[in-house]
C-alpha cells in the first residue's frame, strides 16, 4: 500500500501513484523468475496456487510433489494438505530459495501445521534465513534432509552475495570444506560464515557418508 504523507499533492500526481501500486500488486502476485525457476516449477502437473502467506506453489508429478514457498513464514504461515491423490510413497520436496523472512511465530507454524510426518522430505536451495532457524530450532527440521543451500560469501567488488551448494559437494574431511567458484568480475570470493557452525543442521548423516 502506497501512503501519502502530504496533502497538497494534486490529482494527477495520486493517479499516477495509484497506477503504481496496480503495477506493484501485478508484479508481486506474478513475480519474474529466473530460467532456472521456471524449470524447477514446470514439471509434473500445472501448479496449484495455494493462497496463503507467503505463497505456496505446488506441483505433482508421478515421482514427488514439489511445495516452492516464497515471500515470509510468520504469524500468517500454514501448511497446505496434502491432496487425496498423493500417495504416501511419493518423495515431498520443499524449495526454500525464496524464503524472504523467517520469524519465531513462523518457526512454530511450520512445526504445528507440518503436514508431512513420517514422509521422505527434502530441502531445496535452503537460504540463510532458514539455514540459520534450523540451527537455532533443530525440531524445525522435522527430519527432513537438506539438499542443496545457499552460503553466503564476500567478494570485494561484488560484496555480498550467496553461493548455491549442493550437499554431495561437501568435503567435511578437508579444512576448506566447500570450493567457491570465481566471480564473474573475476574476483575469488571468501566464506562469509563459520561453516562449522553453520552446518549443524546437516545432520551426522552426511558427515558419515563423506
Amino acid at each position: 500500500m502506497l501512503f501519502l504523507f502530504k496533502s497538497n499533492i494534486s490529482v494527477p500526481c495520486i493517479l499516477l501513484l495509484s497506477f503504481a501500486q496496480d503495477v506493484l500488486n501485478f508484479s508481486a502476485f506474478f513475480p519474474m523468475r529466473s530460467e532456472r525457476q521456471q524449470d524447477q516449477l514446470s514439471f509434473g502437473r500445472c501448479p496449484v496456487i495455494v493462497e496463503l502467506v507467503p505463497r505456496i506453489v505446488v506441483c505433482e508429478d508421478k515421482e514427488s510433489v514439489t511445495f516452492s514457498i516464497s515471500g515470509d513464514i510468520n504469524a500468517e504461515f500454514v501448511w497446505p494438505p496434502l491432496s487425496e491423490s498423493s500417495a504416501s510413497s511419493k518423495t515431498i520436496r520443499i524449495n526454500l530459495s525464496r524464503v524472504h523472512y523467517i520469524n519465531s511465530v513462523g518457526v512454530k507454524n511450520w512445526i504445528r501445521s507440518f503436514p508431512f510426518v513420517g514422509r521422505k522430505v527434502e530441502l531445496f536451495e535452503v537460504n540463510v534465513h532458514v539455514m540459520d532457524a534450523f540451527n537455532m530450532t533443530p525440531a524445525m527440521q522435522m527430519g527432513c534432509r537438506i539438499m542443496s543451500f545457499f552460503v553466503p560469501v564476500f567478494c570485494d567488488k561484488c560484496e555480498e552475495k550467496f553461493e548455491l551448494v549442493s550437499v554431495k559437494e561437501i568435503d567435511f574431511q578437508s579444512e576448506e570444506k566447500i570450493r567457491i567458484k570465481p566471480c564473474t568480475c573475476g574476483c575469488q570470493p571468501v566464506i562469509d560464515v563459520d561453516l562449522d557452525m553453520y552446518f549443524t543442521c546437516l545432520g551426522a548423516q552426511f558427515r558419515a557418508a563423506s
